[in-house]
């Protein structure tokens, strides 16, 4: 299992139609959405942009460039 993470921009008052199509265009589960709260005017809070997690069936590569490795790589005196 492999996991994305997907940046969604968006305006909590018009873009829920948006948000609602882009979710149901991914092809993985979703694992976790999390909003980015920040102070808007007044000190109210509001939210610029979600984070979505999603988890999709793709093989497990290793990156040997970030030290990952397989059985194969390893050896044993």
């Amino acid at each position: 299992m492999r996991y994305k993470v997907h940046q969604f921009k968006l305006d909590m008052n018009r873009d829920q139609m948006a948000l609602e199509d882009f979710l149901n265009g991914l092809e993985g589960d979703i694992i976790s959405i999390l909003p980015n709260v920040t102070p808007g005017p007044f000190n109210l809070p509001r939210v610029d942009f979600v984070l979505i997690i999603e988890r999709v069936d793709e093989p497990w590569r290793p990156r040997r460039d970030r030290g990952e490795r397989v059985p194969e790589d390893i050896v044993v005196p």
